[in-house]
Order: C-alpha cells, then structure tokens, then sequence
C-alpha cells in the first residue's frame, strides 16, 4: 500500500517542497497547468477528446477533453480543462480519475492518506474538508488551497448506475474562481 501512495504521489509532482507553491509545479501523467495540450496530442486528438460544457453553467467559457492514459497510469480517465477559443489549448485544469467500483471505503483511506502527503510536501492552506450530496451521490473533497491555483481530492460515492471514483484536480486560480462564480 505505501508503494502504492508513492506511485499516486510521485505521479502529482517531481517537485521539493521549497518548491511547490505554485500550482504549475504539480503534474498528472506529465502535464501541468499552464502547458499546451499540443505538447501532448495532436491537433485532430485534441478534437476528437473534446466533451460538450456542462449544461447548467451559465457561459461556456472553458470546454473540456477527457483522455484515456497510458496502460501503465493508474488512472482511467484525464480530463482536461482549457478556454473555449483558445486554439493553444492552454491548460488550465487537470483533473485523473481512479476508479472504486462498489469499494468507497478504499476510496477514502486513499484520499486521507494523500491529502496528508500533499499537506507534508507542499506549502499552502489546506481546504477544509466538504461533503456534498445530489440526486447522483455524495461527494467527499478535500485540497490545498496555492498562491494561484488549488489541488482537490474528491471521493464520489454514487447511489446507483455510476462507479464510485477518487480524483485529484489541479486548477488555475483563473479556472477555480470561474468555477465558483459561474456555479451551475
């Protein structure tokens, strides 16, 4: 189980803790918030990965992509989250997701146990810990709140017809505050 913690870890960053301050230090499957998504795939990848905005949200200003990762990522999914004219495709949310089909409870050991990681290795405010539940499920998230941007840990414990799931995200300041303001 601890080499485990240190393969999801080490997968975050390659950063010293004097470092990592800025959320552009972090990483998931090597990309960071502020790169281009055409240092990683192709233009026509790109295209084909892209997903329709959420139907709530007030502007579409941010589309996403979700990716399938390599067969060695311990993640099933990568999405990602750039501005909708942005033909860089600049980076400003990352976001890998572990799949806990019908286990909840390993979903949260391995939250706690990250978040306490993440809050040893990296300076910032530790986000207080929230729970929220919809008609879908409950959610159960946690982070760190960066000079310019916020990791969050998530466990999604769905009532039916979904896998349950743990997902880090690494956003932008620019991204989370959008978020926030344009709330669905």
């Amino acid at each position: 189980m601890k080499k485990l913690l240190a393969i999801v870890v080490l997968s975050l960053c390659f950063i010293t803790p004097s470092q990592a301050d800025d959320v552009r230090d972090f990483q998931i499957e090597g990309m960071s918030v502020g790169d281009s998504l055409l240092d990683y795939y192709s233009k026509d990848e790109i295209l084909l990965k892209k997903l329709k905005p959420v139907k709530e949200q007030k502007s579409f200003e941010y589309i996403s992509f979700q990716f399938k990762p390599p067969k060695e990522s311990e993640y099933q999914f990568i999405s990602i989250q750039t501005k909708k004219n942005d033909n860089n495709y600049i980076i400003y949310g990352i976001r890998g997701i572990i799949p806990y089909k019908n286990n909840i409870e390993d979903c949260y050991k391995k939250q706690i146990e990250i978040s306490k990681e993440i809050t040893k290795l990296f300076s910032g405010k530790p986000m207080k810990k929230t729970e929220q539940t919809t008609n879908l499920g409950t959610n159960k998230f946690q982070g760190i709140l960066l000079k310019n941007g916020q990791i969050t840990l998530n466990c999604v414990d769905y009532f039916k017809d979904y896998t349950d799931h743990f997902s880090v995200s690494i956003q932008d300041l620019i991204y989370t505050e959008w978020v926030h303001k344009d709330k669905y």
